[in-house]
């Protein structure tokens, strides 16, 4: 079956499963920065019964001073969801656990620098929780990527031209296994543990990853010759043809401290804690959810999926 046909049949599952409402209905929440108060909005709601799926984007913890506070309330949530509670790893979560498992002195300079010192002072004032018991957790209920019943895919920081779903979903097989040994043995296989992370450090660390397609989008609205414009549909087809080569219909990413919701032709989507702000996709469609603002309708998925369709039979 060739890309095309691929991604029509996954698009007509998806319509499917939306008018049929068999799909989640998710909480997506990006950088923290120790900061609970988007957490404690959206337990409410999952106890509440208005959300079953929650997705954290990573960097949970760091330069705010209320650490415990966050992780209490991800203990919480796991608890409530089990393994519809997702825990995506970023790169202030992987300076942590490069500084207590490997000891790496670098990765624990740059983990102080950028806000690890408030992790572990708040950690010395309780009497019951190490430094090294918040980070086997974190390492135990996370992983690298997800791509959730939507087909959106959810990331950290980013995703490079040369790397493949495949090649993701191999090394998430192989997190899986450390993590199992380490549950199973209480012992780390560090080599192991290493060439994931050297081999995936894009996912957390990449930045402007999605540069190609913003200058796209940018001279599309400028052009008004039409070769030029004939130009910009092939480009931005690309971009279609990357998201079906994932067999996905978007991107969710947080890591760029985006200074309003970061949205390009409603396939890739970033924010973070600057805006106080979490998106909840259900079978209408993705809302943007502001503390103290009223929500509203971003991407209806009705319209989306018509234009996906467009795009993929216009190949």
């Amino acid at each position: 079956m060739n890309v095309k046909s691929t991604a029509l049949t996954h698009l007509e599952t998806l319509k499917d499963n939306l008018k049929n409402k068999n799909v989640s209905k998710t909480a997506n929440i990006f950088d923290l920065d120790a900061n609970p108060q988007v957490l404690d909005e959206v337990i409410a709601l999952v106890k509440n019964d208005e959300i079953d799926e929650v997705i954290f984007h990573g960097d949970a913890f760091d330069r705010g001073s209320q650490n415990i506070r966050v992780f209490d309330r991800f203990k919480l949530l796991k608890a409530l969801l089990g393994s519809k509670f997702i825990y995506i790893l970023g790169n202030h979560e992987l300076l942590m656990l490069d500084s207590i498992f490997l000891r790496d002195e670098i990765s624990f300079e740059n983990w102080i620098r950028n806000g690890g010192h408030t992790v572990i002072e708040e950690v010395n004032h309780t009497n019951t929780l190490t430094v090294w018991d918040l980070a086997e957790w974190v390492f135990l209920n996370a992983q690298l990527f997800y791509i959730d019943d939507k087909d959106w895919l959810h990331v950290h920081a980013g995703i490079p031209k040369d790397l493949t779903l495949k090649t993701m979903s191999i090394e998430q097989a192989a997190f899986e296994k450390i993590q199992q040994e380490l549950k199973d043995t209480d012992n780390l296989n560090t080599s192991e543990y290493e060439r994931i992370f050297e081999k995936m450090t894009a996912l957390f660390w990449i930045r402007r990853w999605s540069v190609r397609f913003i200058e796209i989008s940018q001279r599309s609205y400028v052009s008004n010759n039409l070769k030029d414009s004939q130009k910009i549909f092939h480009e931005t087809q690309t971009l279609h043809d990357w998201l079906h080569s994932f067999q996905i219909q978007g991107v969710m990413f947080g890591h760029d401290h985006h200074k309003a919701l970061f949205n390009i032709g409603d396939l890739l989507l970033g924010s973070d804690i600057a805006n106080q702000a979490y998106i909840i996709s259900n079978h209408e469609g993705l809302f943007l959810h502001q503390i103290d603002k009223p929500s509203h309708l971003i991407i209806p998925y009705q319209e989306l999926i018509t234009r996906i369709e467009r795009q993929i039979n216009a190949v």
